[in-house]
């Protein structure tokens, strides 16, 4: 049987006039764009901890004492050296009163671990103090604050917090707005409470008056709430509450700070007024401003640091 044949399809002719044109139109078709490069990563920092130099439960050793500068030298630059194993930079709160040592302490430790250690000293209480450290780590982590403006303006956050303790004697302690007829009134017998207020403004009065007349400080933080902190055996004494200018129940911090060895009373209760949104407070306290990098350590300095509060660069004057 014939098989029957088809013809097979054939290519247009393709003549040079034509393969010309379809070369050119080829040619002038833009050549697509190349992809935009990937953005630069922003420089970062170092990672900072913050430590309190009254943190019994962080400087403690066995069978010993407790606090940074109760412990041995040993057993404090051992544990500063695990801190900055990772390179990150320490940021030291302590009291006023402690300040001179603590600054001492840090020294050493910058000359035998070659570390990064900033001093803050602070007007307030252990757990005054133990709140400035928490609210520094969120304020640290709010964008575009360079750490160095954060860590240089802690000092004035702080004395804006309302810091209160309840004691049953006043005797041991050497502070502003402490007279003779508070330690008087101390050692006569029967039972007295004493509410000495720290910061904003030093006072010390006896609760049985009223507070709110006597130049106590009720605590405002502008758009931000407030929360209460309270440490210590007691609770709040009710004519402390007008101070606090909220109702909810005080958030009772369990951590291990020496409150008796700094209100020189056994049974001494530290109250502590913060923003309820720490982030939000230091966004509005502490602006944005342009920085350029430390010309020693490379931290990030707003224009008007005389000097870097890390390493201690002095800025030459512009």
């Amino acid at each position: 049987m014939p098989v029957e044949s088809r013809p097979v399809p054939r290519e247009p002719h393709d003549t040079q006039p034509t393969r010309i044109l379809r070369q050119t139109a080829r040619r002038a078709q833009p050549a697509p764009a190349p992809p935009p490069p990937p953005p630069a990563p922003e420089p970062s920092e170092p990672p900072i901890r913050v430590l309190l130099a009254d943190d019994l439960n962080l400087w403690r050793e066995e069978n010993g004492p407790a606090g940074l500068l109760n412990v041995s030298s040993a057993t404090r630059l051992g544990l500063l050296e695990d801190l900055t194993s990772d390179g990150a930079r320490l940021l030291m709160l302590c009291g006023e009163s402690a300040e001179a040592a603590v600054t001492r302490e840090a020294a050493l430790a910058r000359a035998a671990l070659d570390v990064e250690i900033t001093v803050v000293a602070l007007p307030n209480g252990p757990l005054g103090q133990y709140a400035v450290a928490r609210i520094s780590e969120q304020a640290l982590a709010v964008a575009g604050r360079p750490s160095s403006l954060v860590v240089s303006v802690l000092p004035t956050l702080a004395a804006e917090l309302v810091n209160v303790a309840v004691l049953h004697s006043v005797t041991g302690l050497d502070l502003p707005g402490v007279g003779v007829g508070h330690h008087l009134a101390s050692i006569l017998p029967g039972q007295r409470q004493f509410a000495v207020q720290v910061t904003p403004r030093p006072i010390v009065r006896s609760l049985s008056k009223d507070l709110v007349s006597e130049g106590f400080t009720r605590a405002a933080f502008g758009s931000a709430e407030t929360r209460v902190l309270i440490a210590g055996p007691h609770s709040m004494p009710a004519p402390l509450q007008a101070l606090t200018g909220v109702s909810d129940v005080p958030h009772r911090v369990r951590t291990e700070l020496d409150l008796p060895g700094f209100w020189g009373d056994d049974e001494a209760t530290e109250i502590v007024a913060v923003p309820r949104d720490p982030a939000a407070w230091i966004a509005q306290r502490v602006p944005l401003q342009p920085y350029s990098p430390c010309d020693w350590c490379g931290a990030a300095l707003v224009a008007a640091a005389p000097r870097c509060v890390f390493c201690g660069y002095q800025v030459p004057s512009r």
